[in-house]
């Protein structure tokens, strides 16, 4: 009998690897640990724990590394954990050689975390995944399914995989991207069109993110 043990392991997928692959499979070899977890994975020590299409889970136990300057956890641990499962969750809607992107991330705070608190499990649901652009929700429990972050929504660009370039670039009013941060207008033979920020309400200082290889 296999005790259900899972050793994981850290590292990076290769570009090929990802476009072999369709999303699910991916998210399905982090889960059962044919394929290494990103390296921030082990820096905060969580663990992707379950998939299906749509939908993936995130544990990690809190502890005294996670804390901010006022003795609480941090709340990027919670943000880094929702921002992975929705971008996993919509990635594991793709085919092979179409990525992801995070275009938006909101948050709202419920509750405090503590070291006490124990196990708590981020997951994430996909709610739309278009051509162009995929929406997911998610929120943080613990073991007593007691909610900590909620109504937390991430929008997604889903475009043909190509190598990383610049993985974090401000994006403010007026600001016109370059072609790689285009969505899928490369992809079906257009010329690429800047993106205008979504929610016209607060683009100043919005941060676009690339997940390859999460």
């Amino acid at each position: 009998m296999s005790s259900g043990v899972v050793c994981k392991s850290y590292g990076r997928v290769s570009d090929e690897q990802q476009k072999a692959m369709t999303g699910l499979e991916f998210v399905q070899g982090l889960v059962d640990g044919s394929l290494p977890l990103n390296t921030m994975a082990q820096t905060l020590g969580y663990d992707i724990t379950e998939v299906e299409s749509g939908r993936v889970a995130i544990t990690v136990v809190p502890n005294t590394t996670h804390l901010n300057p006022a003795g609480g956890v941090h709340g990027g641990l919670s943000a880094t954990l929702l921002d992975s499962c929705m971008g996993l969750a919509i990635l594991s809607k793709l085919e092979r050689g179409i990525g992801q992107t995070t275009l938006e991330f909101k948050i709202s705070l419920v509750r405090p975390i503590t070291p006490e608190t124990g196990l708590i499990r981020a997951e994430g649901i996909v709610l739309t995944c278009g051509r162009r652009v995929g929406t997911a929700e998610g929120r943080v429990t613990d073991t007593n399914g007691l909610q900590f972050k909620t109504r937390c929504s991430r929008q997604a660009s889903c475009r043909a995989t190509s190598p990383i370039r610049n993985s974090i670039e401000p994006h403010v009013k007026g600001f016109r991207t370059p072609a790689r941060h285009c969505q899928c207008d490369a992809l079906e033979g257009r010329r690429p069109k800047s993106l205008r920020g979504g929610n016209r309400g607060g683009s100043l200082g919005r941060r676009w993110c690339r997940f390859m290889g999460i």
